[in-house]
């Protein structure tokens, strides 16, 4: 498209023509509308008039009863396209949102997609309620396949966590992204940080998928262990004893007891988990007593029967 000097731009009266005269001729008037995307024009005036533009290619084709996305528009900016995708997200058009994001690969522009698919989320990573939904149907509408996550990303990783968007969390890792990015504190282990969400009753899911990804590889996920300590030298065990949700901790501690860890680590203070246990059941508190007049073997027993004791505890994982 030849570039047009600025005193002649008649974008402004094309695009309110078309406005007006929505519906007459749908496919006619979205090639208008793309040609005019097209334009290289650097007044502040077409600038808004692009954005209008993009507003009205999106709007249009979704309310048009056209079959697919035409493949001229691919070929707009960038960084239009991206606001064309936006637009889509923030009209809720998952199905169309798909489409255009397969012809946007489709036309080999994986890498431009990975750059506009983070800064959406980013973007889009508020503390409304409606957000991580929004954001989940984003990862649901993507097309099979297609790698599009960058797995080194650490800031999406962390704009989750900041924003307790846990279901993009898990999609986050289900699309590649490194689980050893999940960090909330200097010293901690991914697994620490998925164990206190169990607790917190945000997220078992992802616990549960990373001790899946541990069993199906722990050379590559050798940090996924759950075995291992944290900086404190606490181990999961440690953090069941130190939580005061009982019924999660009760549940975890059958879990982490079927995989095997140690009920009677010690810490960098030389103190087992049953040190730190803050159950209020009346069977925990019968048992402070008991712990305190027996030996450690006895007492690390008693605090395994007592956590499987209540009804809570029934397993919720097996693998």
């Amino acid at each position: 498209m030849m570039t047009e000097s600025c005193e002649n731009c008649k974008c402004r009266s094309v695009v309110d023509r078309i406005r007006l005269r929505r519906d007459q001729n749908v496919e006619g008037d979205i090639n208008i509308l793309i040609n005019v995307l097209q334009e290289h024009h650097t007044s502040s005036t077409h600038r808004e008039v692009l954005d209008e533009c993009v507003s009205l290619v999106a709007e249009t084709i979704c309310s048009s009863a056209i079959s697919e996305i035409p493949i001229s528009l691919v070929k707009i900016d960038e960084k239009l396209y991206n606001r064309f995708l936006q637009k889509l997200i923030q009209m809720e058009m998952w199905e169309v949102m798909h489409d255009a994001v397969v012809l946007c690969i489709s036309k080999g522009n994986v890498k431009s997609f990975q750059r506009f698919l983070r800064q959406s989320l980013i973007a889009t990573m508020t503390n409304t309620t409606e957000s991580e939904e929004k954001l989940c149907k984003i990862f649901e509408h993507l097309p099979d396949g297609e790698n599009i996550i960058n797995e080194d990303d650490e800031e999406l990783v962390k704009s989750a966590i900041e924003q307790s968007h846990f279901k993009v969390l898990r999609l986050l890792f289900q699309s590649h992204v490194n689980p050893k990015y999940l960090s909330l504190r200097h010293g901690d282990t991914p697994m620490h940080v998925a164990a206190n969400m169990y607790l917190n009753n945000e997220s078992s899911t992802i616990f549960q998928d990373f001790v899946v990804r541990y069993r199906g590889n722990p050379i590559l996920y050798s940090f996924l262990d759950p075995h291992q300590t944290d900086a404190n030298g606490d181990n999961l065990f440690h953090l069941v004893a130190k939580s005061e949700s009982c019924p999660q901790a009760h549940k975890l501690a059958k879990l982490l007891n079927g995989l095997h860890v140690s009920v009677s680590c010690r810490n960098n203070e030389g103190k087992p988990p049953r040190d730190y246990v803050q159950c209020k059941h009346e069977e925990m508190r019968k048992g402070s007593a008991e712990w305190r007049e027996s030996g450690a073997k006895m007492a690390d027993t008693l605090l395994l029967r007592i956590v499987f004791s209540f009804k809570e505890s029934a397993a919720v994982f097996v693998s």
